[in-house]
């Protein structure tokens, strides 16, 4: 049986990982809604794309991002 102190050091490794996770999350997601906002606008990343390519690009990388995010746990 572990002691106290384990047990404690055990809690706050989980916390602090958690705590990462949700931060890398964070910061993604943050990522993934800027880039929409600057598709939606028009302000496409490549100059010569026309505006529906720019949106359909958008779209699909804001679901793959999403997707990607949840897959990996937010790493």
């Amino acid at each position: 049986m572990p002691s106290k102190q384990e047990e404690e050091t055990a809690m706050m490794a989980e916390w602090f990982d958690f705590a990462v996770k949700k931060k890398k999350l964070r910061k993604l997601a943050e990522q993934a809604i800027r880039d929409k906002r600057a598709h939606l606008s028009g302000k496409a990343h490549i100059p010569h794309m026309r505006r529906s390519d720019a949106h359909r690009l958008a779209k699909e990388g804001y679901k793959r991002g999403y997707h990607h995010i949840l897959q990996n746990g937010g790493v």
